[in-house]
């Protein structure tokens, strides 16, 4: 139960962090500039996601692992 919780939280972390990151790096279609590739705001989630989601499973897990320890 604890382990998905773990799961759960980093998954939610790990998404609003990636929409506030996907929401300051968008630019709006009445700023884009021609001949310059943009990514629609959806990737950008998908992407930032793509990078912090396993960043934030594995420090949950190993500092679950180190408090638990600690508690001993």
């Amino acid at each position: 139960m604890k382990i998905r919780m773990i799961i759960l939280t980093s998954l939610l972390v790990a998404l609003i962090f990636s929409i506030a990151l996907a929401f300051l790096e968008y630019t709006p279609i009445s700023e884009r500039q021609d001949e310059i590739a943009y990514f629609s705001f959806g990737s950008l989630i998908i992407i930032y996601l793509n990078y912090t989601l396993p960043i934030f499973l594995l420090l949950g897990l190993i500092i679950k692992l180190v408090v638990k320890i600690i508690k001993k």
